[in-house]
Parts: structure tokens; sequence; C-alpha cells
């Protein structure tokens, strides 16, 4: 179960070098209605264990596909969505008010085992030549704009 509970940025007491107040900024936006909302906040309780669509239904007493249309509708995401980025802000707070090891917070936010790459379009990468179907060595091919069928032109 999540060790500590959602407090808003006025009850926020740490306070950083300098006598600045610590301020964690949310990305959950605000839910336009609140029919699932005693789900939502159970899960915000529980980001450790997993939260899968059957248990989110289960919970909300509703079907998975009722589930993610109402979801979507109240909080512009899908339950993944929702569930990930409340996973991730949590760990924020964790890792700016607390002294858990990155491993803790994994455990505690239940992004412990989850994928720790990141997608390509996040990285400032260059890309890769281009790949030609059935070649072995394409890139150097690619690279080679003279080479045509076989034979060099020039």
């Amino acid at each position: 179960m999540r060790q500590s509970p959602t407090r808003s940025p006025a009850s926020w007491s740490s306070h950083r070098d300098g006598g600045r107040a610590q301020c964690i900024p949310r990305s959950l936006p605000e839910p336009t209605a609140h029919t699932l909302s005693a789900t939502r906040d159970w899960a915000l309780q529980h980001l450790d264990e997993p939260l899968t669509l059957d248990i989110l239904a289960r919970r909300a007493r509703i079907s998975t596909r009722t589930l993610v249309r109402m979801w979507r509708q109240e909080t512009g995401a899908t339950p993944h969505q929702w569930v990930l980025t409340a996973r991730i802000d949590h760990a924020r707070e964790l890792l700016e008010a607390t002294t858990l090891s990155v491993e803790q917070i994994a455990d505690q936010t239940g992004l412990a085992g989850a994928p720790t790459s990141v997608p390509d379009s996040a990285t400032a990468s260059t890309p890769r030549p281009p790949r030609i179907a059935g070649c072995a060595n394409a890139p150097a091919q690619a690279a080679d704009h003279h080479h045509v069928n076989g034979s060099r032109q020039g």
C-alpha cells in the first residue's frame, strides 16, 4: 500500500536550501466528472500493486469497456496512461522528499520491473541510414550514391 498520502501544495512542509518551498507539480489533470473518483482515489493508494483494467473495473463494479470509456471521458486519458502518470508523479515526489533508493521508490510506485528503455523520440540520437530491402550491407550501399545495379556510375 502507498506509504505517503497525496498532499496538496499548501500542506507541503519540506523546504529546499535557501528557504524555498518544495514544489512538485502534478501531471494528472483535474477530472471533468467524479463517477469514478473513488476508484481513482483507491488506485492512487495502491500504485505499488498491479492495476490492470480488470482490477480497476472490478473495483468500480463495471465492465472493462465501460471503465475505459468513462475513465477517458472523466480524465482525458486511458486508465493505463493515467496510472503510469500517477506512478511517475509519485516517484518524483518520493525522489524530492525522501532519501529512499531508486529501487525502493520503484517498488513503492509500481515501477519496479518496468521497461527502462526510452522511446527513440525522447532521445537526441541521430537517425540511422536508410535500409535497402534484401541487402546485407545496406548502409554502405545507401551511403555510396554512385552505386547502381552493381556497376559504378561516373
